[in-house]
């Protein structure tokens, strides 16, 4: 794979991740009927994410129209990201959603999260289970499928 096949695979992957979030933001609202926020390099680490996500929530004061949960990346996951390796995106539900449980809610998010990126052409890796990250596959990952098939086919 020449120098130009990796740059295509670096902007494919690249469109395909901004085009899936921007595809949950849009269905989630329509979805779910409120929105679900979404920060990309967002914070120093997870924990921390988690709880300026929280904070902001709390502070909002919109009432049934806030946010339903949130889906983020930290700047830890964006470095290596940089670096060609996998986004593993954070997400989750708030309390206080009435008759439907956090964990309910945050595995509607999990799977609306990973089927806006995959319609995006992004490989996405999620267990299903809401303690696992959905994991969008890097240029690292994207070229290493691309080389096995190159392998087999030649």
């Amino acid at each position: 794979m020449d120098t130009w096949d990796r740059w295509a695979v670096e902007a494919n992957v690249e469109a395909g991740i901004k085009a899936g979030l921007a595809r949950f933001r849009k269905e989630a609202r329509v979805f779910f009927g409120r929105p679900v926020l979404t920060k990309r390099g967002f914070s120093c680490c997870g924990g921390c994410a988690s709880a300026e996500l929280t904070c902001a929530w709390e502070a909002d004061k919109r009432g049934d129209k806030r946010a339903i949960g949130a889906v983020h990346y930290n700047k830890q996951v964006a470095a290596g990201y940089r670096r060609g390796e996998d986004i593993y995106f954070h997400y989750g539900a708030f309390d206080g959603l009435g008759d439907c449980s956090c964990e309910t809610m945050a595995g509607r998010i999990g799977d609306l999260l990973a089927e806006s990126l995959r319609r995006e052409g992004c490989e996405v890796e999620w267990s299903g289970k809401t303690r696992d990250c959905v994991i969008a596959k890097g240029v690292k990952s994207t070229l290493e499928s691309l080389t096995k098939v190159e392998s087999v086919v030649e």
